[in-house]
């Protein structure tokens, strides 16, 4: 029974092995060890600099927007502008009027 014990650990009791045992759990009854799986473990604490350290590049970055110069609306830098569809001065998507489904269908 001892030897049970030490397989297992220090965490259980030679009694409370035995009435484990009893109830048919297999782990109980001494397993090979590389059977039992092993949880990952970290070798060592992970100070507050480097956590920090690996952290620094997971900030997220507020949005530049500029001003449309053909309509104003605010858009995305070096992207088309969605309400008038410029860039650069000039018209790169024509954008369509409200499509009416029910006159489409008929």
């Amino acid at each position: 029974m001892s030897e049970i014990c030490r397989s297992i650990g220090f965490f259980f009791t030679p009694l409370a092995i035995r009435r484990v045992a009893e109830k048919g759990f297999t782990w109980a009854v001494g397993a090979p060890k590389a059977e039992v799986e092993q949880m990952a473990v970290p070798k060592s604490k992970i100070t507050r600099s480097r956590r920090g350290q690996r952290r620094s590049h997971d900030a997220l970055v507020a949005a530049n927007p500029n001003e449309c110069s053909n309509c104003g609306e605010l858009k995305r830098p070096h992207h088309v502008c969605s309400a008038c569809g410029h860039y650069a001065d000039r018209e790169v998507v024509t954008l369509v009027d409200e499509i009416d489904l029910d006159e489409d269908a008929a």
